[in-house]
């Protein structure tokens, strides 16, 4: 019998693999699925609705055929509604069946679940009057976990929403990705800052900081906090980032190691004297960032890295080679291919046999997804929380967001697919469609003042046909190289010279040819296209061109702290900051110009 409560139906759908076929996905029509005429009374459901199935792994939205030639107590749908051929947003049959795959195949190892059938009702949102809003609790007050309610107070208006945020650190949410640059002094605290308290306050989110979530009943819909406070929820979103990953060096827990994570990180590494020596375990994009911001202050710095180069994950052996040649000649002093084995009060010893003189130690190893609140409240975990194109969990009611998910297998750590992510999420806790199809992952940063962008792959695999174009001048220190699949990008690494980044980006992302003047070694000499306002200007974001010059022109904007307020350019990872810097520039001229065409002449004396 099918029922409509919160409890999973003893009814089963069974799937086919027709995907591969265009006949037969054309004679299927939309998604659907066949429903016994006393199954669809006994839900609420008519011929031509949409209706939500839902097992306990996951759940995805079809059109409900009501046929006779289906038994009663049994569904069915065509199983090749998946990514490929899903309206987005809808999600996918194989999130509702068992998640082991056949190991040949690839397909799902069982096709058949015990589900629950519900009407999709139209709704512009949870709340369905003034007297009733919608209860949305998000677990963690980091930049995804704003970014989602952002996105559902943007696309509802804030009085259908009861809005509380859980979070650990005390601090409203700020802009983790600029601490380096505040160690580095080049950002003061002011520009950490995403929203003003009160904001908070005028959009009627309840923000409390220092106050975290300590366990989720998915089905009484609650969730507690550290004071025993219970949260009801209409819907969930978790988005306990990411902690610091520690190796079990021994040493590692006495009191001058520290991490380079939170703000209060920060603040500890910034109060290190000038002549104080510091180890820094870790020569990814983090660990040079903390060891530059210490150097800025006086700090002799060590960076140990276990791999042959730095930066493994996003530059090759040119361009890291390049870059350690730059941060050597800077003062910095870089160990590669050895690590660290212990850690003594003054000093850590390498694997090598050597010791190096440490007052402070950085640990900046890497990071592991948060997932110990969504493990025990019964929310499915593999390396991240699982969730859905979506960015629904297994737990009805529940999504996820940032560095704490596991999309198709991956997890990110950059901030632009995170914040996709977060719109994504905001998107369906309002109700609206919205769907996550993965990222190519793109950066733009500076090291030490060095600018740098990684997107795509970074080393040329000859054997699969790709091609490459290189320039390198270690005069200039400056580093291009695009990795061609034919005509279109498949990566890309610049070294000292990122202002083709965003371009790049676009084009990784696209999957258009690569223009030709962008396919010149050296960059910049064929004439390029001129800019368009559909071009993006953030990618974090996702700010275009044209939406930052109607911002400028009608707010009268002037800084790009005013275009970041105003459009949320520039407010991830910073590097898109100088091209604002730009267009700001560009329609001060056209003000300053206008203003002198429009000045009346001079009066002359009448004759």
């Amino acid at each position: 019998m099918l029922l409509t409560t919160g409890r999973i139906a003893d009814q089963w759908h069974t799937m086919t693999r027709t995907g591969k076929s265009p006949s037969l996905r054309a004679a299927a029509g939309v998604p659907f699925l066949e429903l016994h005429p006393n199954d669809a009374a006994d839900a609420g459901v008519k011929d031509g609705d949409d209706v939500r199935v839902v097992s306990r792994r996951g759940a995805v939205v079809l059109r409900a055929k009501v046929t006779d030639g289906i038994a009663q107590g049994v569904c069915f749908a065509p199983f090749h509604w998946g990514a490929l051929h899903a309206a987005a947003g809808a999600g996918t049959l194989n999130a509702t069946t068992l998640g082991a795959v056949d190991p040949t195949s690839k397909q799902p190892e069982l096709k058949a679940a015990a589900v629950r059938v519900e009407r999709v009702v139209p709704s512009r949102g949870h709340a369905t009057s003034k007297h009733h809003r919608a209860r949305l609790v998000v677990v963690g007050t980091g930049m995804a976990g704003l970014a989602v309610v952002e996105e559902a107070l943007r696309r509802r208006p804030a009085d259908t929403w009861r809005v509380t945020m859980l979070g650990e650190e005390a601090l409203p949410p700020y802009n983790r990705v600029l601490l380096s640059k505040l160690l580095a002094r080049d950002a003061g605290s002011g520009e950490l800052e995403l929203r003003p308290p009160t904001w908070f306050s005028d959009q009627g989110v309840d923000l409390r900081g220092g106050l975290p979530a300590t366990s989720i009943d998915t089905a009484a819909r609650t969730v507690t906090d550290a004071s025993g406070t219970d949260h009801p929820y209409d819907a969930l979103v978790l988005a306990t980032g990411s902690r610091p990953f520690v190796p079990p060096i021994p040493g590692a827990n006495l009191a001058h190691v520290c991490a380079f994570r939170t703000w209060r990180d920060a603040d500890a590494l910034a109060a290190a004297a000038p002549g104080t020596e510091a180890v820094v375990l870790g020569g990814g994009l983090l660990g040079l960032e903390a060891a530059a911001g210490l150097r800025s202050r006086g700090v002799r710095v060590t960076v140990v890295e276990l791999a042959p180069r730095l930066m493994g994950r996003q530059l090759d052996d040119d361009g890291a080679q390049m870059l350690r040649r730059e941060l050597e000649s800077q003062g910095l002093h870089i160990e590669l291919g050895v690590s660290v084995t212990r850690i003594s009060r003054n000093q850590v010893e390498l694997s090598d046999g050597r010791t190096v003189p440490a007052n402070l130690v950085v640990v900046a190893v890497g990071v592991r997804p948060e997932t110990s609140l969504a493990q025990a409240g019964g929310i499915e975990v593999d390396r991240g929380i699982v969730v859905d194109d979506e960015l629904h969990t297994s737990a009805d009611g529940v999504w996820a967001a940032g560095e704490c998910v596991q999309h198709r297998g991956t997890v990110y750590g950059l901030w632009a697919p995170l914040a996709q992510q977060a719109r994504v999420a905001g998107a369906r806790v309002a109700g609206d469609p919205a769907a996550f199809h993965g990222a190519i992952t793109a950066t733009t940063l500076k090291v030490s003042g060095v600018g740098v962008y990684a997107g795509g792959v970074a080393d040329t695999d000859l054997d699969a046909g790709h091609d490459e174009i290189v320039h390198r001048d270690t005069r200039t220190g400056v580093y291009r190289k695009l990795v061609l699949d034919g005509d279109r990008l498949a990566g890309a690494v610049l070294l000292g010279d990122t202002g083709d980044a965003t371009k790049l980006t676009d084009l990784l992302r696209s999957g258009d040819p690569v223009p030709e003047h962008l396919l010149n070694p050296a960059g910049g000499h064929v004439e390029a296209p001129p800019p368009c306002a559909t071009d993006t200007v953030c990618s974090c974001n996702a700010v275009t061109r044209g939406e930052i010059d109607t911002a400028i022109t009608a707010r009268g904007l002037r800084t790009v702290a005013q275009v970041g307020a105003a459009t949320r350019a520039a407010t991830g990872c910073g590097g898109c900051a100088p091209e604002v810097e730009r267009i700001l520039a560009e329609r001060s001229s056209d003000r300053n110009t206008t203003a002198a065409e429009t000045k009346p002449a001079a009066a002359t004396m009448a004759s």
